[in-house]
This record gives structure tokens, sequence and C-alpha cells, in this order.
């Protein structure tokens, strides 16, 4: 198989760790315009070198061969050229993308019609629905169910679609609506260069009333603090995020049990999903086209907040 990563970051080499641990031959293409990014991945490719061949490059047109499988890591602002230059040398089978998907919104459309024309077939990492333990015996869609996350310093812009892709999951894909967005007039830089972060509320509701609420608040020099609540007429469940997991209880006719969840890493994952793409021709991550609702439920609210800032944006969302 020939399977390249496009974007050699941070995201990009974990991305590889978990490709290393599939165990048939691959012809694995590592493309990066940063020499700094390709040699750490060619650190990471020791660990398998005599099962894969690896080759690195800072272009695809430097490349023969075409792609059974393309994973893009690559930051918001460079996807969708990433993927017209793709498109002009290849035609993949599959890929997997990374989220915050694009920070112009006719990219979406545009992008859909480079796949539709291929046959490619498109997932988006957003894992929380493959990754959470499986609480449908107790929170049952049809029975009413409340979500809240709350907390400081959790990423609010670029991880809200993780969680709104879990409710749509949750909710059994039902149609999802954002009912009220309440966004604070700060804003602070991302850890990556050109991009940022703002805080405040965003409330989702279900056409049957589920209610999915996110808020996340800004306090400076202090770690990262996610709590997630569940809630319906019979059960209750609240977790707090750890370093490796999920940490609370479910309390259920008037019983608590006490949960401790390990949460899988991303080099662990992406193996599992490339193993059932191709062995099914599915995994577990939302399509493409799920990814894109959760993507537009927040899109133009959050570009005009940023549109409102004294931020320089050119017309683009500057989330990734």
């Amino acid at each position: 198989m020939n399977l390249a990563i496009i974007g050699c970051g941070e995201i990009g080499q974990r991305h590889l760790e978990s490709v290393l641990n599939l165990d048939f031959k691959m012809k694995i293409f590592l493309v990066d315009k940063s020499a700094i990014c390709l040699e750490k991945c060619k650190q990471i490719s020791l660990k398998k070198k005599k099962l894969n061949s690896f080759y690195f490059v800072t272009s695809v047109n430097e490349i023969e061969e075409d792609f059974d499988f393309v994973i893009v890591a690559t930051n918001s602002k460079h996807r969708f050229s990433v993927l017209k230059e793709l498109y002009r040398y290849k035609t993949p089978k599959f890929i997997i993308l990374e989220k915050f998907l694009f920070n112009k919104l006719s990219h979406f459309k545009e992008a859909k019609k480079l796949f539709q024309l291929s046959g490619t077939k498109v997932w988006v990492n957003q894992w929380m629905s493959t990754d959470f333990p499986d609480l449908s015996d107790i929170f049952s869609e049809n029975d009413g169910i409340n979500i809240s996350v709350t907390g400081k310093n959790w990423n609010f812009c670029s991880n809200c679609v993780h969680w709104i892709e879990w409710f749509h999951y949750v909710n059994n894909r039902k149609k999802i609506v954002l009912f009220k967005s309440d966004l604070e007039n700060l804003i602070i830089e991302n850890k990556r260069n050109g991009f940022f972060e703002t805080f405040g509320s965003f409330e989702f509701h279900t056409v049957n009333n589920n209610k999915l609420f996110l808020q996340c608040n800004y306090e400076k020099n202090s770690e990262r603090e996610t709590l997630l609540s569940l809630s319906n007429e019979s059960s209750r469940a609240e977790f707090q995020f750890t370093t490796s997991g999920l940490k609370g209880f479910i309390f259920r006719s008037n019983q608590k049990k006490n949960i401790n969840f390990k949460i899988k890493y991303l080099s662990e994952r992406t193996s599992i999903y490339i193993k059932s793409i191709l062995e099914k021709n599915e995994c577990t991550l939302p399509t493409y086209d799920q990814s894109v609702l959760h993507h537009r439920l927040v899109f133009q609210t959050l570009k005009n907040h940023f549109d409102k800032s004294h931020l320089k944006t050119n017309d683009l969302l500057p989330v990734t």
C-alpha cells in the first residue's frame, strides 16, 4: 500500500507513529516543506524501517506513484491548497482530514467537488464518538438528554466541533441547530502561529429538544480543565478529563458507579481507522459530509465574531 502523510508537524508525527503499528508492508511518503519536521519523521520511521519503505519530500509532485491512502494533517489555512495540489497529481482512494477543516466557507463545497470527481472516500478526525465510553444504555436520545461541557482553556474554537460531532452521534445523527451563542470580546493567540482563540458559550438543540451546552473560560497561566456532564430524568453522569482519560461517576436508580476510562492517544487510533477502512470500506470517524454539518453550525458565527475584532483576518476564519 502507498500511504502519504501531508503535514508532518506534531499531529502528522502522531499519525505516523500509529501507522507504524500496522503489520503489513507499505510505502510511506512524508510530505512537508519543513526540513525539521521531516527529520523528526525520519527518527520515528527508524522503528519500522525493515518492514516499510520511507520517502521524505517537500511536495507531492516529487512522487511518481499514486496513493491508496492519504492523511492530511496540515493546519486549516493550507488544507484546501494542499488538496488542490494533491488532486493535480494523484487520485487517492481514501483520505483522513484533520479538523478544523478549512478557514474559508467556499472551500467546503470546492473540496466536496474534488472528492466526488475522483470517487475518494473521506473521513475527518473527530474521534470522540469512536473512543468515548458507550453510555447509550443509560442516556438514550429518545428519553431526553442534556449535555454540558464546561471548563477553561480547552481551545473552544478549535475543539467545539469534536463535541458537536459527539452530540450528533449520541442523537443518532438527528438534525442539530445552534440555538444560542455568547462569545466574549477576549481573543488570544493560539499556540499555532497565525491562529486565534476566543471564549464564551454555544448552545445546540436537536429537533426533539435534546441539548448540548459548551462553555470555555480563559484563565491566564492555568492548565486546561474540561468537565463533562450528562443528565436526563432518571440518571446523571459527571466526568473530568485527566491526562489519560475520563474520571467520574454515573448516578442511576439511587446507585453511584465510579468510572475511570482510558482514552486512546492519536498515536494509537489512526492505525485502527486505516485497518477498518481497508477491510470494511468504512470506519467510526464521521464522514466528510457529516463533519461539514458540524463545522457549518459554528463557522459563520465565529467568523463574524473575529471580523468585529482588531484582527486583520483577510476574510478568513483564523481557527485551526
